[in-house]
């Protein structure tokens, strides 16, 4: 991806410093036997050999800049890569937090359900419970009748007995 792409860039610009310096070499050793052969050109074999060693320290120079180059393209994809894994790590994170989320959510509907439940069943024992309280108060209120009932004819019951006896 990017770092090979990179990679492939530096390497190309290193093959093209490489073959700059090999051809001012080259030039340089093609100025050299000339100027054995024409000592006129002296001066221009001087200057072509310090052609050719500015250039074997440029490349020099140039070779240092593309590795640190290299370097850091490579350390910054070592990194993108650690990011790429944490990116990864936390999106699985995200998906359990969601996976237990949904899972407490469930579990908070039934307890919501089996609430509402217990809570029906509470009305519907406090209204059967009122049922019967009024039931008992009104049996109650029966019982009471049927006793004061009961006394006047034990009451009633005594005078005929009580007349009974007289005659």
């Amino acid at each position: 991806m990017f770092s090979r792409e990179s990679s492939r860039e530096v390497l190309g610009a290193l093959a093209k410093v490489d073959s700059i310096v090999q051809q001012t070499n080259a030039l340089a050793a093609s100025a050299a036997a000339e100027a054995a052969k024409e000592p006129r050109l002296m001066a221009a074999l001087t200057e072509v050999q310090a052609l050719s060693r500015r250039s074997v320290a440029c490349a020099a120079d140039i070779r240092a800049l593309l590795a640190g180059s290299a370097a850091r393209i490579k350390g910054g994809a070592a990194i993108a890569d650690e990011a790429s894994e944490s990116i990864i790590e936390v999106v699985a994170s995200v998906r359990q937090i969601t996976r237990v989320l949904g899972q407490i959510s469930a579990a908070s509907q039934q307890h919501s359900a089996a609430t509402s439940d217990i809570n029906g069943t509470l009305a519907d024992m406090e209204r059967d419970a009122q049922h019967s309280l009024a039931l008992v108060d009104r049996s109650s209120g029966a019982a009471k009748s049927v006793e004061d009932e009961a006394r006047a004819l034990m009451a009633r019951l005594r005078l005929f007995k009580l007349g009974a006896a007289r005659r």
